[in-house]
């Protein structure tokens, strides 16, 4: 339902308790309908102030969340560039940190890799 349509239906069922609770009805079944419509009044406008809190809540964290997004961006571009800056924007240890390198020009041959930048395997004798 949306936010207007509970407002209206709020101060609606708000009149009707009023005005149904001051008329010399003598009817016993209603009044137990008013009283009941009291009673959902009361927790419908209290779901209602609810609802508002978290909606404000919600707005709040998502601003909140999409700032520290475009800060980790931020940091996360920068550590990018260090590491191109490191080892170079065609170097295959790029990829180790999940970043593609630069490919190589047609007539280039790869880069030999630096000696001790991979651990070397040892065989264990039994």
């Amino acid at each position: 339902m949306p936010k207007v349509a509970v407002a209206e239906s709020l101060s609606d069922w708000e009149g009707l308790v009023t005005s149904a609770s001051s008329a010399s009805l003598d009817d016993s079944l209603l009044g137990e309908h008013v009283e009941e419509l009291r009673a959902l009044l009361e927790q419908a406008k209290k779901l209602h102030a609810l609802r508002q809190r978290l909606e404000g809540e919600r707005r709040a964290t998502a601003q909140a969340l999409a700032e520290t997004t475009e800060q980790a961006k931020t940091i996360a571009s920068r550590i990018r560039a260090k590491l191109k800056g490191v080892y170079g924007p065609a170097s295959s240890q790029l990829i180790r940190f999940g970043m593609k390198p630069r490919p190589l020009a047609r007539n280039d041959s790869p880069p030999e890799p630096v000696p001790g930048a991979f651990k070397e395997e040892i065989s264990q004798e039994e």
